[in-house]
């Protein structure tokens, strides 16, 4: 492997590491401030409660 091809590697999974730690932040913190899911914070919206459950 050519120096070239391992600065690819290691920039590759620095990304990686970065975008999973984000994700991993992402939902500890839903999970937290929010009775929702953490499922439903990303890109969905939760689902809609009856009547008896508002009361």
């Amino acid at each position: 492997m050519t120096s070239d091809t391992i600065e690819l590697w290691a920039a590759m999974l620095g990304f990686a590491y970065i975008a999973g730690a984000g994700i991993y932040f992402q939902l500890t913190l839903a999970k937290k401030h929010s009775p929702v899911s953490a499922s439903y914070r990303i890109g969905r919206r939760p689902p809609p409660r009856s009547a008896k459950a508002k009361r």
